[in-house]
C-alpha cells in the first residue's frame, strides 16, 4: 500500500506535468499560428521547429520541469526595432507576449489553485470506491 504522503506527491507530480504540457502545447500552437500568418518565410526552419513540438516535461522532486527548445533567432524576431534602431513596419509578438501571457495567464493560476480541486476530486473518488466496495 502506498503511503498517503507518497500518494499526494505522485498526484502533485502528475498534475504539474499535465498543466505544464498543456501550457507548452498552447504556447507552441499560438506561436505557430503567428509565425504562419505574420513572419515571412525564408528558410522554413522556424515553422518546422515549432511544429515539431520541441518540449519535454520531466518529473522533478514533488513537481515537474518544462523545457522548451527554440531557434536562437526567435528572440530577435520579437524585437520591435531593427538593429539600426528604426521601428519595424510589421511587428507581431512571437515570443514574449505569447510565452508570458500563457505562463502568467493560465499556468501560474492552474498550478496555484487547480491542484486543490484535483486533490478534492481524487479524495472523493477514493472515498466513493471504498464506500461502494463496502456495500
Amino acid at each position: 500500500m502506498i503511503s498517503q504522503k507518497h500518494q499526494k506527491t505522485l498526484l502533485h507530480r502528475k498534475f504539474t506535468a499535465n498543466v505544464l504540457a498543456e501550457s507548452a502545447e498552447s504556447i507552441l500552437k499560438e506561436q505557430t499560428a503567428t509565425a504562419k500568418t505574420y513572419i515571412p518565410r525564408r528558410s522554413g526552419d522556424l515553422l518546422v521547429k515549432l511544429q515539431s513540438r520541441p518540449f519535454t516535461v520531466v518529473p522533478s522532486g514533488s513537481g515537474a520541469v518544462l523545457t522548451l527548445e527554440y531557434l536562437k533567432y526567435t528572440r530577435f524576431l520579437d524585437m520591435k526595432k531593427t538593429p539600426k534602431g528604426r521601428k519595424k513596419k510589421n511587428y507581431h509578438a512571437l515570443y514574449n507576449k505569447i510565452f508570458y501571457g500563457t505562463i502568467y495567464g493560465y499556468t501560474y493560476n492552474a498550478l496555484r489553485y487547480g491542484l486543490t480541486g484535483a486533490v478534492r476530486e481524487e479524495i472523493f473518488s477514493t472515498l466513493r470506491k471504498s464506500y461502494e466496495k463496502g456495500l
